[in-house]
This record gives structure tokens, sequence and C-alpha cells, in this order.
């Protein structure tokens, strides 16, 4: 700023002050442009929102990772979002997964593939796993007590001491699945597939007993047999006579 030689030193003061206020003000001015200009970049070019069916694929990804952190962090996320309570998980393509001692009870997964998964000692009480697919499958240990696995596909399972009380293995396939020491008591095996599925003398039968060498299978899958077993128990699926549509 020039002092002009008729200028008193009050009016020189008065307009530097002014020309102070101009300045601050073009600057602040251009600050909340800047923020403004800042603000509308960002709108413009954020990352689309996730829709849920793609953000359902990103989590079954991680559920079905060999890494446990990422499993982890996958089943967090889907009990979030409850995918294990809604049919989220129909169909998902959970080939290879390690769910071994995992907790979900209740379970909703039909027709869900789970080929070679490791669920030893998982507790799926009351799971909906209905046309699942569990060829050569981990369940050792496993809970599937009052769990629905009409239709499942269990060649090759291991289920050693696995618990299927009251469980629904309607027309399920166990060709050549390991039962020893499985605890079948009330359990519906009416048309599944049993032909060289293993057994020991711990396995417990539908109807309590032990299983033996020279017991009749097919009392408990054929329902044309003469014996063919019914439940007793109101809570299993085999309870009742034998279908009018086994008698016709």
């Amino acid at each position: 700023m020039t002092t002009k030689p008729s200028e008193s030193r009050w009016a020189v003061l008065q307009r530097a002050l002014r020309e102070r206020q101009v300045a601050l003000g073009i600057a602040a001015g251009a600050g909340v442009l800047a923020i403004i200009i800042g603000v509308l970049i960002g709108w413009r070019f954020r990352p689309p929102r996730e829709s849920r069916d793609a953000k359902r694929q990103r989590i079954i990804r991680d559920l079905a990772s060999p890494d446990k952190r990422i499993m982890q962090r996958g089943m967090r996320q889907a009990r979030k979002a409850g995918l294990f309570n809604d049919k989220s998980l129909e169909k998902a393509n959970l080939v290879g997964a390690q769910w071994n001692g995992i907790k979900l009870p209740g379970a909703a997964m039909p027709s869900a593939r789970l080929v070679d998964a490791d669920l030893g000692g998982a507790q799926f009480v009351g799971a909906l796993l209905t046309d699942a697919n569990l060829w050569m499958a981990d369940l050792t240990d496993a809970n599937l007590a009052y769990s629905n696995l009409t239709g499942a596909q269990m060649m090759n399972a291991k289920l050693r001491n696995a618990r299927l009380v009251c469980a629904d293995l309607q027309s399920a396939n166990l060709w050549m699945s390991n039962l020893r020491g499985a605890d079948l008591t009330s359990a519906n095996l009416k048309n599944a597939q049993l032909t060289e599925a293993h057994f020991d003398e711990q396995t417990i039968l539908p109807d309590g007993t032990r299983w033996s060498r020279t017991l009749d299978l097919r009392r408990y899958t054929d329902p044309t047999h003469a014996q063919f077993w019914r439940s007793g128990d109101v809570k299993s699926p085999a309870y009742g006579a034998v279908a009018q549509d086994d008698t016709e």
C-alpha cells in the first residue's frame, strides 16, 4: 500500500483496514468455494452403493474362504445381515468351507453346496438343509438334531458320533457315509439311501436300538416293508402311521 501525500495518518489507517477486509473476504470466499467444489467432486465420483446381491455374493466368498480370519469376517457380516435366517444362502456355493465348531442353530441354507466342507463339531440344531450337497463333508461330532435334511446329498460324508436325533433324512443319499457312533434316535429315514454306509455297535438307530450286522435296515427306509418303522414321538419327523400314499 502506498501513501498519498495529502492523506492523514488516520485516513491511511482506515484505507488499510478496508483493503484488509476486502482481502479477507476474497480469501474466505475462495475457501468456501473450494469446500463446495470438493463436496461436489466427492459426490460425483464416490463409488456406487453395493447392491444387496453383490453384498450377498461377497459375504458368500468370505464364508467359503480357507483363510480363517476372512471366514470369520464373513460369518459376522452374514449374521448381521440375517443371511442365515431368510434363506439368502439358498444354493450358495460354500464348497470347502472351514466351519469347524461353528454355531448356527436354525440356519436356513436349502440347496447350499457344502461339498468337502469341514463342519466337524458344528451346531446345526433345527437347521434347514433340504437338498443341500454335503458330499464328502466332515460332520464328525456335529449336532444336527431336529434339522431338515430332506433330499440332502451326503455321499461319503463323515458323520461319526454325529447327533441326528429327530433329524429328517427322508430321501437323503447317505451312500458310503460314516455313521459309526451316530445317534439317529427318532430320525426319519424314509426312502433314504444307505447303500454301503458304515455303522458300528455304537450307532443308535431311529427306534433306539443299536446297529447289528443281522439287522434289516430296510425297515427304517422302505415304506413297503412289512415292519416299516414309525416313531411314537410327536416331535419326530417319522411320527405316526405310514402315510396314505405309501399304502396305496
